[in-house]
């Protein structure tokens, strides 16, 4: 199937692949942010020295919402 499925990489700045997953369908990004960065601290037993960063595929929107007309809303 090449379609339906949302896969999930965790990289080091090494670009070493520390963690990763693949789910079904198209589920929200931020509530996988941080079981993955759970798994990697657990299976690396590092201790991040400063708050970790991500990336995700779409970047946040930025767009303004503005009517020139009158009406409900």
């Amino acid at each position: 199937m090449e379609f339906g499925y949302k896969a999930q990489v965790v990289d080091n700045d090494d670009g070493i692949v520390l963690d990763h997953t693949v789910e079904r369908g198209n589920p929200a990004d931020a509530p996988r942010l941080a079981p993955a960065v759970g798994r990697v601290i657990r299976r690396t037993g590092a201790r991040a020295p400063s708050p970790p960063t991500a990336a995700t595929a779409k970047p946040a929107s930025r767009t303004t919402c503005t009517s020139s007309a009158s009406g409900p809303w």
